[in-house]
C-alpha cells in the first residue's frame, strides 16, 4: 500500500515539475482566486469601501469570499493532480472558465462603483489572462481527447 502511495506521490511532484513553467499563470490565477477569498472571509468588512458597493449588492461578502475560496482551491487541485488523469485537461478549463466567471463580475461591479478603483487595472487583465488559460485548457483536452480516440498513450 505504502509503495503505491509513494508512486503516486511521485508520480503527481513530477506532473507538477513538468508543467509549472507552462502552468503559472493558471497557478497564479488558482493562488489570487483563493487568496481574494480568503481575505474576504476575514473580520474586516473590505465591502465597506464604495469600490465594492456593486459587489455587495450581488452578493454578502461572506458569500463573495466563499466561492472564491472554493474556486481557487479546486483550481489549485486540479492543477495539482493535472497529468495524472486523461480528464485534468477538461477541469482545468472548467476552473478557468469559473474564475473568468469572478473576474469578470469583480471588474463590472467595479466598473459601476462611480469612482476608479486601482481594481480596473488589475482584474480585467486576470479577465483576459484566465480568458487565454481558458482556450489552451480547451486545446489540450481537444488533444486529450483525440490521443484517447486514436488509441496512442
Amino acid at each position: 500500500m505504502i509503495a503505491a502511495e509513494t508512486v503516486m506521490l511521485f508520480k503527481l511532484t513530477a506532473g507538477i515539475r513538468t508543467h509549472i513553467k507552462v502552468r503559472v499563470a493558471e497557478w497564479a490565477l488558482g493562488t489570487i482566486l483563493f487568496n481574494f477569498g480568503w481575505i474576504l472571509l476575514l473580520p474586516a468588512q473590505t465591502f465597506d469601501g464604495p469600490s465594492y458597493a456593486g459587489m455587495a449588492r450581488v452578493a454578502p461578502e461572506g458569500v463573495w469570499g466563499l466561492a472564491c475560496l472554493i474556486v481557487g482551491a479546486a483550481r489549485l487541485v486540479a492543477l495539482f493532480i493535472n497529468g495524472t488523469r486523461r480528464r485534468t485537461p477538461h477541469v482545468r478549463a472548467i476552473m478557468a472558465f469559473l474564475s473568468c466567471f469572478f473576474w469578470l463580475q469583480i471588474s463590472l461591479c467595479f466598473l459601476q462603483a462611480g469612482t476608479v478603483p486601482t481594481g480596473l487595472a488589475v482584474y480585467p487583465v486576470l479577465l483576459a489572462l484566465d480568458i487565454f488559460n481558458l482556450f489552451r485548457a480547451s486545446s489540450d483536452a481537444r488533444l486529450s481527447d483525440e490521443v484517447a480516440r486514436n488509441g496512442r498513450a
